[in-house]
C-alpha cells in the first residue's frame, strides 16, 4: 500500500472515531438507559427473615385446652394472643349426665373474651332429675322440658287455661302456692309441681298490700268475688286495691249478650269487693252502668263510712254515683 492510499485509511478511521465518541456522550440527554444485576444474596436474606417471622409467629400462638372432664374428647385451639377462642360445635357427651358448660376456676366461661395466655377449660356436668306438672285443664303453650339438671336453676315455665288466669305453682302434697318456683342449683331428686287457677291475678306488694290487677272475663260467670287477703308465697296480702281497667271489658260483655250462666243470658254483674278495698283505680268500670259492688260489712254505718273513705279515681262514673251514696240502695249493700 501507497503512502496516499495509508493516508486515506488514517482520515476515514479518525472520521469513525470521532463519530462514536460524539455518540456515546448522553451527559446532556435525558433518556438514558441502565443494567441492573439482582442482588440474590440480599433476596435469600430477606427469605430467610421471612420464615424467621412465620416461625416466630407460630411459637407466639396460645392454646386452648379442653379438658372433658370424663366426656367424650373434644380438640383443643391454638389462636393469636388477644383473641377469642371459639365454643366447640358439638357438646361433650358423658353417660348419665347432663353438659352444663365450659368453666374457668368455677366461672363458665364467656366465649366473647379475649385470651392472652394459654387456659385450661374444664366441662361441667349434672344429673338430670324428672319433672311432673298436674296442670289441672291447662297446658304449655310451647313444648317444656320435663326434666331439670343437677347444678342448674330451673324456673318452672307458665301454662295457660282457657277462661283462667294462672295464679301459681304447689310443690307435691304442699298447700303453699307460689307464682314462680325457681329449682336452686343445690336442689336434688325428683319434683312433683300442680297449677292453680283464678279469675283474678294480683301485683303483690313489698308492703304486704295486694292489687287485683287482672280479670279472665269469663263467660260463664256473672260475678266475682276479690277477697280480703289472698296468700301467695307464704304471704298473706291484703288486698286494697282494684287495678287500672280492670272491669272495663264487662260491660262490652253484657252488650254483646256474652255473658252465659245456665243457659241464661246474664244483663248484669256483680263484684263482691273486700272490706279492705281503700282505692279504685283509673277506668276500673268504666261504661259500666249494669255493674254492682257489693262490699261485706257488719253495719249500715261501718259500710257508708267505708265509702265515704274509698278513694275513686276517674273513669269510674257509675261507681262514684252508687258508692258515694246517691244511690246506696241500687248500687252497694250489704252481703254474708
Amino acid at each position: 500500500m501507497n503512502s496516499l492510499s495509508k493516508a486515506f485509511l488514517i482520515i476515514i478511521l479518525s472520521i469513525v472515531s470521532l463519530i462514536l465518541f460524539v455518540g456515546c456522550d448522553n451527559s446532556n440527554n435525558d433518556d438514558y438507559s441502565y443494567s441492573y444485576i439482582p442482588d440474590f444474596s440480599s433476596k435469600e436474606e430477606e427469605s430467610s427473615t421471612l420464615v424467621e417471622k412465620e416461625s416466630s409467629s407460630e411459637d407466639d400462638r396460645i392454646t386452648i385446652s379442653f379438658d372433658s372432664n370424663g366426656g367424650s374428647k373434644i380438640a383443643n385451639q391454638k389462636i393469636e394472643a388477644g383473641s377469642i377462642a371459639y365454643k366447640p360445635p358439638i357438646d361433650p357427651k358423658k353417660d348419665g349426665f347432663s353438659f352444663l358448660g365450659w368453666y374457668l376456676n368455677d366461672k363458665k366461661w364467656d366465649f366473647s373474651t379475649t385470651i392472652q395466655e394459654n387456659i385450661t377449660l374444664v366441662a361441667k356436668w349434672g344429673i338430670p332429675h324428672s319433672i311432673s306438672f298436674e296442670l289441672d285443664g291447662g297446658k304449655f303453650d310451647a313444648m317444656e322440658k320435663d326434666y331439670y339438671i343437677e347444678g342448674e336453676e330451673y324456673t318452672l315455665p307458665t301454662p295457660t287455661k282457657k277462661g283462667f288466669l294462672f295464679f301459681g305453682w304447689s310443690e307435691g302434697d304442699g298447700e303453699e302456692i307460689y307464682s314462680t318456683i325457681t329449682i336452686k342449683s343445690t336442689d336434688k331428686g325428683n319434683k312433683s309441681y300442680k297449677a292453680h287457677w283464678s279469675l283474678l291475678q294480683y301485683t303483690f306488694n313489698e308492703d304486704g298490700t295486694a292489687i287485683a290487677s287482672k280479670y279472665s272475663f269469663s263467660t260463664s260467670s256473672a260475678s266475682v268475688t276479690i277477697p280480703n287477703t289472698i296468700r301467695c308465697n307464704g304471704i298473706d296480702y291484703t288486698v286494697t286495691e282494684i287495678g287500672e281497667g280492670l272491669f272495663s271489658g264487662i260491660a262490652t260483655m253484657l252488650k254483646n249478650n256474652e255473658i252465659i250462666v245456665n243457659g241464661h243470658i246474664m244483663n248484669s254483674f256483680t263484684v263482691f269487693a273486700p272490706r279492705s278495698l281503700i282505692k279504685i283505680n283509673k277506668n276500673a268500670f268504666f261504661d259500666c252502668n249494669n255493674v254492682s259492688i257489693m262490699v261485706k260489712s257488719q253495719n249500715i254505718e261501718d259500710l257508708i263510712s267505708w265509702a265515704d273513705a274509698l278513694v275513686v279515681e276517674e273513669g269510674n262514673n257509675h261507681v262514684v254515683d252508687v258508692i258515694k251514696g246517691r244511690r246506696p240502695a241500687i248500687g252497694w249493700s250489704i252481703y254474708g
